[in-house]
């Protein structure tokens, strides 16, 4: 991606175009059919697949990478997501694929003292310097794992999930930041949409949606119209670890429509069907600099973690990324 969308950053202004209540993005299926993005997900052909020699040499990013970081009681930790592209994210590769790659990646990509970005609730809100460097294997591909010294503004203080790009000279502009708690209308609306959702897909739902909500936040991607992002998990939990064939994940994303919400994303996976992979919003900003939002989502699954990507194409949210790894989690249950 030129150095120019990257610049682009500095507006941080999200456009997002107005959708009807049937534009609803149903989970596999929707991955699977869609326009291949840039980023290959899932195995390529055999007669694409390159030699041995050319997996080794393979390049590291040209453009910036997108990483994603936590606080907790140990400070900030920042992963790379993966090179961003026009209208994808590029996978981070393994070391199986790539031998050495990770090394490589962080003595040539990530020298301590690298300075980054940091992104939340869509506007800049601190930076990050690097200072150590780990490996953090929970996720199905290990990944660099960057801690160091972090500053944030006052407002952003309390904020736990944050979005980063290296520090290359862009101007990208500070807040106004502003992190939005959901309000009663939010929560009904979030049992609203999912229990219609869940009767169109036909699911074995208990009469007590409420009892499966896991994960709801405020979001405002809608050119600043207060939205919300919600997970639900039926006999399963928002944690690594194997649920009953029986269980199923539900996340939606709703957007403002008049004096209510509609359902504007929505991802079902069965675990028979699929493989365990329970989203949650990560957070959100427009990290390609083409005017528009994207979305980052963490998945859970049986042993690992993945990272996916949404973004707005023809006027709908899509999934436009997941992590390769996430696309063949393991069915539970399923023979041999």
């Amino acid at each position: 991606m030129p150095r120019e969308a990257l610049r682009r950053l500095s507006a941080l202004v999200i456009v997002m175009g107005a959708s009807g209540c049937d534009n609803v993005e149903w989970g596999g299926a929707e991955l699977r059919l869609q326009p291949p993005p840039p980023a290959q997900i899932g195995a390529p052909a055999e007669d694409t697949v390159p030699s041995v020699e050319e997996r080794r040499e393979a390049a590291l990013p040209a453009g910036p990478v997108l990483y994603m970081g936590r606080r907790d009681s140990t400070g900030l930790t920042l992963v790379p997501v993966g090179e961003i592209l026009d209208d994808s994210i590029a996978p981070f590769p393994s070391d199986q694929a790539i031998p050495g790659y990770r090394a490589r990646f962080v003595r040539e990509l990530l020298p301590q003292g690298t300075e980054f970005v940091l992104f939340a609730e869509g506007v800049r809100v601190g930076t990050f310097t690097a200072t150590d460097i780990g490996t953090d294997e929970s996720f199905c591909v290990p990944r660099p794992a960057v801690k160091g010294v972090a500053t944030w503004i006052p407002e952003a203080m309390e904020h736990e999930r944050f979005l980063a790009v290296p520090r290359n000279g862009e101007t990208a502009a500070w807040g106004p930041f502003q992190d939005p708690g959901t309000d009663f209308d939010q929560r009904q609306a979030s049992l609203t949409l999912a229990a219609e959702v869940i009767a169109q897909v036909g699911a074995d739902w208990p009469v007590d949606i409420l009892s499966t909500r896991w994960d709801l936040q405020a979001v405002r991607l809608d050119q600043g119209e207060p939205g919300f992002a919600v997970s639900y998990l039926l006999r399963d939990r928002m944690r690594m670890e194997t649920p009953p064939p029986t269980a199923a994940s539900l996340f939606l994303l709703g957007g403002r429509e008049g004096a209510g919400y509609r359902a504007d994303y929505v991802w079902y996976r069965q675990v028979a069907q699929e493989g365990k992979g329970a989203p949650t919003f990560w957070e959100h900003v427009d990290w390609d600099g083409d005017g528009e939002t994207e979305v980052l989502l963490e998945v859970l699954g049986e042993e690992s973690r993945w990272v996916a990507a949404l973004d707005r194409r023809a006027g709908r949210w899509t999934r436009v990324f997941e992590d390769p790894c996430g696309a063949s989690a393991p069915l539970v249950g399923a023979p041999g």
